[in-house]
């Protein structure tokens, strides 16, 4: 009686398993925290988290009282745990943890803990998806989400904007942007969404092929609303590539099945090859300008940057050299953007890029060769699976076959883009969902494994009605569950109180855009501001962007409240300086100890120092100086920061060090108009007329190239060059100075960043504080 009593509980327990995955594909796609940085992947990883708690929650709990775990498997699955256990490996041997375990910037969806999450929640859901009501059940939530995810997506195509629902975060919202992050996400989202809808078509009609199904109406509008997303997002050549091969993968499969199914009649042949026509013609006449005048007008589909298909080969190939662990293992999970950070050219210094051009590039940066055999296995296996189906193939096994097909080219997308963790979860549960669906189909190519515990409380000693010993664990086990929602909640109010920070910097750069803000208004933005970073950190300390993030607006405040103590000396108001320095400095430590191979990291505490010292606080420019050469030791190219020290040495009037760091940065960009300023003045300092105004002349040309002879730097050097030769100077447009050029639209850039500054030729005329 017992015995029969937990497992009762056990299908209760399944029952509210499925309910949670189903919920799951559902909320999935439209789970967003659209950080400017980051928009799709923190929002969902953190509710694949939240699912994935509770449904293997509740699977711990299940074994607890039915004393049973039972699972179906087959030989891809041991390729899946190694595929795990390797990425584990690359984790522990990782040189950032950090990185490793919550990914770039704590964005959670490429680190192991995301990517296990993923594999888990698909693994389990074997458990308690084992009927054919199941399985379509999962679909059709499944469908749900994407109609969803598509409306909104092509509302946002169209130029929407759905935060404007939310008012806090209003600002964020990305027109033109698909709900579901890039183009190419939606179009792999779209293509899986449109061909899991034909499976089921065929899995309605497969008692009469004569007459469609009710229940299968639902599947044809999925159908409808996924194509109409699809053929917009195929105007971005990415997503229309994804398309190709999706057609390429479906048609040729078509036509095996066609030559193998002699019993399918010719209309039916042709109605199974309508869908994939329709989507090709129509993505075509997408690529023609003119039609997508017609539906899109004056608006575009924003395609986010992405590295060449060469460089990434470069950067990939630089990382497996760096040592035999980094060739074998990789260097850690998400740690890609790292390597680039290193590698990247002059031309891209203020942009990151955390992926490759593909998946398995990105991965072989970060989890070595093991990885990508483990990966090349996994695809084997499943082309094995199609091939074999094609070959024994009957026409009761179509559907089947179909879901080979769509497994595969998920597979195959690796090969074109990088994962999301959308898509990342598509791929791990539809292998789940093919080894379920094969086991309705051929049982005997599936291995359905129980293994015996001992169920607690079922022991013949046991008299009560009511077991102790497993309410106990199941008590604990919950109290786990609510402590890991309770840190997942902790995460989430975090991000909101970051996105109300960004979404209110946007709105009062906006609104400041032609006079500045007064004294009081500087105040109240940078207070605000103060706050919910504060909030933020102190939901989220483990994090070395909020920490970075606070660091830099704790030096903001300090800037603030100097200008108030000069004006009223107060000592409480100094106090609170004093402890805002200390904030800046020890926040900007915490995020490089958290992620000690993030150069943004190291970057941000150059920054703060560099604020704190044009406060007036020249007694760390020499901690300073130490905290670039740190930063360099990181990533010797950053010309910048070999400007920065090189100020830093003029202002300590050590000439010799600021000329060698100045002509460091110039070694690497040749047209860095700050430091062929700063040398020049250097060797005028130095009594060395005659190379000062080579870099005169040299600086001269930079500024013609870039089509500034009007500004008021360009008037002043020819000024100052008038003044050193003691000779008129005729502009010129060419010369060769040995200085490498920017391109032309970079001018706007220079002028802002150059108009205000000084030239300057004697010791007295250095500004006190280090601009």
């Amino acid at each position: 009686m017992a015995l029969d009593k937990n497992n009762d509980i056990g299908r209760i327990i399944s029952v509210i398993q499925k309910i949670f995955l189903y919920i799951l594909v559902i909320v999935l796609p439209v789970s967003i925290l659209p950080f400017p940085w980051d928009y799709t992947e923190k929002g969902m990883t953190l509710v694949i988290l939240l699912f994935t708690l509770f449904i293997l929650g509740l699977e711990l709990i299940k074994i607890i009282w039915t004393g049973k775990i039972v699972f179906i498997k087959r030989d891809i699955d041991f390729v899946l745990f190694v595929l795990l256990i390797s990425l584990v490996l690359t984790t522990i041997f990782a040189s950032d943890t950090n990185l490793s375990l919550f990914g770039y910037n704590y964005r959670l969806s490429s680190g192991l803990i995301g990517i296990s999450s993923v594999f888990f929640v698909a693994f389990i859901s074997r458990s308690f998806v084992s009927s054919k009501k199941d399985f379509l059940g999962l679909l059709n939530a499944f469908f749900a989400g994407s109609i969803l995810a598509s409306s909104i997506s092509v509302i946002t195509l169209l130029g929407g904007n759905i935060f404007e629902l939310v008012p806090k975060i209003s600002n964020l919202g990305i027109t033109g942007y698909p709900i579901v992050g890039a183009p190419v996400v939606l179009a792999i989202y779209n293509c899986v969404s449109i061909f899991l809808a034909y499976i089921t078509l065929n899995i309605f009609s497969e008692k009469d092929s004569s007459k469609i199904n009710d229940s299968s109406w639902f599947s044809i509008v999925v159908i409808l609303v996924n194509i109409a997303s699809l053929l917009m997002v195929a105007v971005n050549p990415s997503a229309f590539y994804i398309v190709i091969l999706f057609l390429v993968v479906w048609v040729l499969s078509l036509i095996v099945i066609f030559f193998k199914d002699s019993k399918m009649s010719s209309k039916a042949k042709i109605m199974q090859l309508v869908i994939p026509v329709l989507i090709l013609i129509i993505s075509i006449l997408m690529q023609v300008e003119s039609v997508r005048g017609l539906i899109f007008g004056d608006k575009e589909i924003i395609t986010p940057l992405k590295l060449s298909l060469n460089f990434s080969w470069q950067i990939a190939s630089q990382s497996l050299t760096t040592s035999l662990r980094s060739a074998i293992i990789g260097l850690g999970l998400d740690n890609f953007g790292v390597v680039f950070t290193a590698l990247k050219p002059i031309e891209l210094v203020n942009v990151n890029f955390l992926s490759a051009y593909n998946e398995v590039l990105t991965f072989l940066s970060n989890g070595g060769f093991l990885w990508l055999v483990i990966w090349l296995i996994l695809g084997w296996y499943i082309l094995r699976d199609l091939v074999k189906d094609l070959k024994d193939y009957k026409s009761q096994d179509r559907t089947l076959v179909l879901f080979d097909i769509l497994v595969l080219f998920v597979y195959l997308t690796s090969f074109l883009t990088t994962y999301t963790v959308l898509i990342r979860f598509l791929l791990f549960l539809l292998i789940s969902l093919a080894v379920i669906l094969r086991k309705l189909y051929k049982e005997d190519q599936v291995d359905s494994v129980l293994f015996k515990v001992w169920a607690m409380g079922t022991v013949k000693r046991e008299s009560k009605d009511t077991a102790v010993t497993p309410i106990f664990f199941s008590v604990l086990i919950s109290i786990i569950m609510l402590l890991g929602v309770v840190r997942l909640g902790s995460i989430a109010l975090s991000s909101l109180y970051l996105l109300r920070a960004e979404s209110y910097i946007i709105e009062q750069n906006s609104k400041y855009t032609e006079e500045s803000p007064t004294i009081d208004e500087q105040e109240d933005i940078v207070s605000n501001l103060y706050r919910w970073y504060q909030t933020a950190l102190n939901y989220d300390k483990n994090n070395p962007l909020t920490n970075r993030k606070f660091s830099t607006v704790a030096v903001d405040r300090l800037s603030i409240l100097m200008r108030m103590y000069e004006d009223s000396e107060d000592e409480d108001i100094l106090n609170d300086a004093v402890n805002l320095r200390s904030q800046a400095f020890e926040y900007s430590r915490n995020a490089i100890n958290l992620s000690p191979s993030l150069y943004s990291n190291y970057n941000n505490r150059v920054q703060v120092y560099f604020s704190v010292i044009n406060m007036g606080y020249t007694e760390y420019v020499r901690d300073a100086i130490a905290v670039i050469n740190e930063a360099l030791a990181k990533n010797p190219y950053d010309y910048q920061n070999y400007y920065n020290k090189a100020q830093l040495y003029y202002y300590l009037q050590n000439y010799d060090l600021a000329l060698e760091s100045s002509n460091q940065a110039l070694a690497i960009k040749g047209d860095y108009v700050e430091a062929l300023i700063l040398s020049a003045n250097i060797y005028g300092i130095q009594g060395k007329t005659e190379t000062q105004l080579n870099y005169l002349e040299a600086l001269k040309t930079v500024l013609e190239n870039n089509d500034l002879e009007e500004s008021d730097l360009y008037n002043q050097l020819i000024e100052q060059i008038e003044s050193i030769s003691g000779e008129p100077v005729e502009a010129t447009t060419e010369g060769d100075t040995g200085a490498e050029t920017q391109e032309n639209e970079a001018g706007a850039e220079l002028v802002e960043e150059t108009d205000n500054t000084e030239i300057v030729t004697d010791i007295e005329d250095v500004p006190e504080t280090v601009q």
